[in-house]
């Protein structure tokens, strides 16, 4: 009946149980082979801030998407209450054409930089954007300017949301 659960990134572990012989068990094993520090209770993860108050855990991205608005220089944006605009469809149509100004200046943008970075916030804690993350992905090999607009306006949102946590 016992649960055992390991996750692995590069160097860092996180182990979850609801047995506590379990776990001392598999760390004394862990430490036989490898150079093992145990440091309590999760705090942070993989930019991810974890806190546990009686049955209910919560994970926020805060530290994640504040450095994510400083390096895509959003400091100083407004933020907005929604990751889209309402109706607003993007399409092919909003591509630039090969050669014109407005491609070579896209060309200027950290477009699928800044889609990326998004997507390890939607993959880590804000399932929120993902329905408008994906309409802004789709573009990432020839974005428009409303590409671009829209992708800066889910970070906008994601800047005013930061403390808003996913619960387990």
């Amino acid at each position: 009946n016992s649960i055992f659960i390991i996750g692995i990134h590069v160097d860092d572990a996180t182990l979850a149980t609801n047995d506590e012989e379990l776990r001392k068990e598999v760390i004394a094993k862990l430490e036989d082979q490898f150079l093992v520090k145990d440091l309590g209770d999760l705090s942070h993860y993989l930019g991810m801030r974890v806190t546990k108050t009686g049955d209910v855990t919560e994970i926020t991205q805060d530290g994640y998407v504040e450095k994510m608005v400083a390096r895509f220089k959003m400091d100083m944006a407004n933020p907005v209450d929604t990751p889209g605009v309402a109706g607003q469809i993007l399409t092919k149509d909003d591509c630039p054409e090969i050669g014109t100004i407005e491609q070579e200046e896209m060309k200027t943008k950290p477009f699928r930089s800044l889609v990326g970075s998004m997507m390890y916030a939607y993959i880590g804690t804000r399932p929120d954007i993902g329905s408008t993350l994906v309409k802004v992905a789709a573009f990432c090999n020839n974005p428009g300017l409303p590409h671009w607009v829209a992708a800066k306006r889910i970070l906008r949102y994601l800047k005013g949301t930061k403390q808003d946590p996913i619960q387990y």
